[in-house]
């Protein structure tokens, strides 16, 4: 009796494999799980991609307020925040953002020369480095985490559930040309 049935499903496997059926079938095997990852690959990478763009206008439209009001104030950190939640279109939430450091400076200068009294020993006259220092200047860094979207980057790479993108900006003020001293 059991070699009937060892004889049985011999002779279906060799049918399997002689007919066109059973190699389509084991090539659909090998290739669906490539056609697969790559599939949650491309969606990963435009899920970012979605995130750093609509991070990055979001952090503009925000920040847009700031330049024309002038000033930063002490709630700055929290009204940025908002603002990013606000100006994304429900994509980002308040609690993706999960750093906003703003960092206020005298002047560019003083921002590119930490500690330094942003003077040069080229300059004759000291009336540049009074012109200079008048106009203020903001580092703003804006810290975004969201949730990946396939279970991809967890099975293959690290334990993480989301992504981290890190948008800066530097808010300062240029003087105004005037146009009859010119």
């Amino acid at each position: 009796m059991e070699a009937d049935a060892v004889k049985r499903a011999l002779s279906t496997l060799i049918r399997f494999a002689r007919t066109s059926r059973g190699a389509i079938a084991v090539e659909a095997a090998f290739a669906f799980p490539v056609i697969l990852v790559a599939f949650f690959i491309a969606a990963e990478l435009a899920s970012m991609t979605i995130t750093m763009q609509v991070t990055e206008s979001a952090v503009s439209a925000a920040l847009a307020r700031f330049r024309d009001e002038g000033e930063l104030g002490a709630a700055a950190e929290s009204d940025i925040r908002q603002g990013v939640a606000a100006y994304s279109f429900g994509y980002i939430k308040p609690g993706d953002v999960s750093r906003v450091t703003v960092e206020a400076y005298d002047s560019l200068d003083a921002m590119g020369n930490p500690g330094g009294s942003g003077e040069d020993e080229d300059e004759e006259d000291g009336a540049a480095d009074s012109f200079d220092d008048a106009y203020p200047a903001w580092r703003i860094v804006v810290v975004v985490h969201k949730d990946f979207i396939t279970p991809l980057p967890r099975m293959l790479l690290t334990n993480r559930k989301d992504f981290t993108y890190r948008c800066e900006r530097v808010v300062a003020y240029f003087p105004k040309v005037d146009d009859a001293g010119a």
